[in-house]
């Protein structure tokens, strides 16, 4: 049985919320643990295909339109950061 060599990588991504007349652009690094193809392996399509895993995010910074920090908390009403809580989590995990 030969042993599979996982690698963890990352990635930088930008999301960019909008709601009526606010943008607030958020980036994040995302960390991915990668499975490579194991073709001796039947045990399923994962394994054999191989696949990545969210192993976790961070945010790097917010910034509004103008490339001012600011904190979505702050600038947002409570309807709207649910709104950009939640399309954030979506985003990182697509």
């Amino acid at each position: 049985m030969k042993r599979r060599k996982i690698k963890y990588e990352s990635e930088i991504k930008t999301y960019t919320f909008f709601h009526e007349e606010k943008e607030i652009i958020t980036t994040i690094e995302v960390f991915y643990k990668i499975v490579p193809p194991d073709y001796d392996s039947w045990d399923s399509p994962e394994d054999y295909y191989g696949y990545t895993e969210l192993q976790s995010w961070e945010v790097i910074s917010v910034e509004d339109h103008e490339g001012n920090e600011v904190k979505p908390e702050d600038v947002l009403t409570e309807k709207q950061l649910l709104a950009y809580t939640q399309g954030l989590e979506e985003f990182v995990e697509s």
